[in-house]
């Protein structure tokens, strides 16, 4: 993963340990991270990529 998608994740989980849920004021704190979007969108692709059927010879397979 690059680093700033581990970064992100880091931040997801150290503001769990102010705010529970994913509320408003947990957004609001990762809003601070200025690549929580970015991050976010990368994690989705990786699971989209998931899901796709792999081929036989795929790599992975």
């Amino acid at each position: 993963m690059p680093e700033y998608v581990i970064d992100y994740v880091l931040l997801h989980e150290l503001a769990h340990l102010l705010v529970p849920g994913h509320g408003p004021d947990f957004w609001r704190l990762l809003e601070a991270y200025p690549r929580t979007e970015r991050a976010r969108g990368y994690l989705e692709g990786v699971v989209a990529a998931e899901r796709l059927p792999h081929l036989p010879g795929d790599p992975g397979e």
